[in-house]
């Protein structure tokens, strides 16, 4: 895995064909998005449950480092989204823009957190 670009988005959305949207609550609040772009042959209820799954780890993880930072952050129960052209819109709030390489294709990782 390798980390690409940092950049700010004007607003939470995604145009990918798999989206999963976490929502954070607690002195932290606001959403995250784990995206991916490469089109998907057979994504069944196994390979959705897999990859909300992961995006539950992957914030788990930063709301525990939040916690143990002093701001007390609780995470809402994945949300899958799916499709070829869906584009939407989770928040208006500037958010940061993390792209990752893997061997798999091009996963964004994206952070909007509101004041």
């Amino acid at each position: 895995m390798e980390r690409g670009k940092l950049s700010i988005k004007e607003k939470l959305s995604s145009t990918h064909n798999v989206t999963v949207l976490i929502g954070l609550s607690g002195s932290l609040r606001g959403n995250i998005t784990i995206s991916m772009g490469k089109p998907v042959e057979a994504f069944d209820d196994v390979a959705q449950s897999a990859i909300a799954e992961m995006a539950n780890m992957i914030s788990a993880k930063s709301a525990i480092i939040a916690s143990q930072n002093g701001f007390a952050t609780k995470i809402s129960p994945p949300t899958v989204i799916t499709g070829d052209r869906v584009s939407c819109i989770i928040s208006q709030v500037k958010s940061l823009n993390v792209e990752m390489f893997t061997e798999a294709g091009l996963i964004e990782v994206t952070i909007g957190l509101e004041n």
